[in-house]
């Protein structure tokens, strides 16, 4: 672990534990069209999302919340089930 601690980036893996919590609470697989994109600024992440499952409009959102400890998964968890509400 003492290996992959040397190469880990923080800010990446913050951003990316929030896209995977996305697709995670939505059942994501390579089939499913969805997508997220994290950005950080500071101590604030900023989520955005897509799903279409065949309305006649793709669902579309963005949050921000806090970067800090389980926040960016649960920013993640929060927009899937936004979109799949919105009918995404």
């Amino acid at each position: 672990l003492a290996a992959l601690a040397a190469i880990d980036d923080g800010p990446t893996r913050t951003c990316v534990q929030a896209e995977r919590a996305f697709l995670r609470e939505l059942g994501g697989d390579c089939s499913l069209p969805a997508g997220a994109h994290a950005t950080l600024d500071g101590d604030t992440i900023r989520l955005s999302g897509v799903l279409d499952v065949g309305a006649e409009r793709p669902a579309r959102a963005t949050l921000t919340g806090a970067a800090s400890g389980d926040a960016p998964v649960a920013l993640g968890v929060e927009l899937a089930r936004r979109l799949r509400a919105a009918g995404g």
